[in-house]
C-alpha cells in the first residue's frame, strides 16, 4: 500500500506592518492637507470672481470712431471772396506798374533775358528744378522790345487748336487797355489734357516809347480750380501803370 500524501496548507499571507504614526506626524499631515484644501478653495473663488467680472463688463461698440484733423491750408482753400483791402497786398514793379496779390502769399521776381517772371505762390518760391510750373501764378513781363504789339499778337496766336483743345476766349475792357483771356487743355504727348489759363495784355501808356511798353502774360497752369481762376483774374485786373 502506497503511503498517502497529506496536502500541505498554504503559508499564511503576511501583511506589511505600517507602524502607527506618532502624534506629531499626524498633526503635520493634517496641517499640510488643510493648507492644500484652503489654497484650492481660494484659487477656485478667484477664478469664479474673475469670470463673473468679465461676464458683467459691457461690450464695446466695434464701429471705429473717425477723428478728422483740421485740413492743412493749401492754395485751393483760399477764400475767394477777397473784397477788402486787408485781403490783398500791393506790389510795385520798379516804377512801371503795380498789382495786387493775396495777403500772406510770396512774390519773387526772376530776371531772364528780355523778360522777367513774377512768381506768386502761397509757399516760399523755390527755383529748384521740378516737374510742372514754378509757382501757382506766373506773370511774364517782356520789356525792352521795339515791337511790343507784334509780340503780343504772336503769343496770343500760339493759343490755337494745334496746341490746345476746348479753347474758350474773351476780351476784358480795363483801364490799362484790352485784356485777352484764354483757357484750354494742352494737346501733345507731354502734359496732354492738362488745363492752362492765360491772360495777355500790354500797356498803351507809352506809345512813343515802345522799349518801355511791357507785354504781360499771366498764367495758371495744371489747375482748373475756380477759386484760383478768380484770384488770377483779380490780380490781372488790378494792374495799374505808374506815372513818373
Amino acid at each position: 500500500m502506497e503511503p498517502q500524501t497529506v496536502p500541505s496548507s498554504p503559508a499564511p499571507e503576511t501583511k506589511p506592518h505600517n507602524p502607527p504614526l506618532n502624534h506629531p506626524a499626524k498633526k503635520l499631515l493634517l496641517v499640510i492637507l488643510g493648507t492644500a484644501v484652503l489654497a484650492g478653495s481660494t484659487l477656485l473663488g478667484i477664478q469664479i470672481g474673475q469670470s463673473k467680472k468679465i461676464d458683467t463688463q459691457p461690450v464695446a461698440d466695434s464701429t471705429p470712431t473717425t477723428i478728422s484733423a483740421d485740413p492743412t491750408p493749401s492754395p485751393t482753400d483760399i477764400d475767394n471772396n477777397l473784397n477788402t483791402s486787408s485781403d490783398w497786398r500791393t506790389a510795385k514793379f520798379g516804377g512801371l506798374f503795380s498789382y495786387e496779390y493775396p495777403a500772406g502769399w510770396h512774390v519773387a521776381e526772376l530776371w531772364q533775358e528780355n523778360r522777367i517772371v513774377i512768381a506768386i505762390d502761397p509757399e516760399p518760391i523755390n527755383t529748384a528744378p521740378r516737374g510742372g510750373p514754378l509757382s501757382t501764378f506766373e506773370i511774364t513781363v517782356i520789356n525792352g522790345q521795339p515791337n511790343p504789339d507784334e509780340i503780343l499778337a504772336d503769343h496770343i496766336s500760339r493759343f490755337n487748336s494745334t496746341n490746345y483743345s476746348n479753347i474758350t476766349q474773351e476780351k476784358i475792357s480795363a483801364p490799362i487797355g484790352d485784356i485777352y483771356h484764354f483757357k484750354g487743355n494742352i494737346v501733345g504727348e507731354m502734359y496732354n489734357g492738362e488745363p492752362v489759363e492765360n491772360y495777355y495784355f500790354t500797356f498803351k501808356g507809352n506809345p512813343n516809347d515802345r522799349y518801355n511798353q511791357q507785354v504781360i502774360i499771366a498764367t495758371l497752369t495744371f489747375n482748373d480750380d475756380p477759386q484760383l481762376s478768380e484770384t488770377l483774374r483779380h490780380i490781372v485786373t488790378s494792374f495799374k501803370q505808374l506815372t513818373p
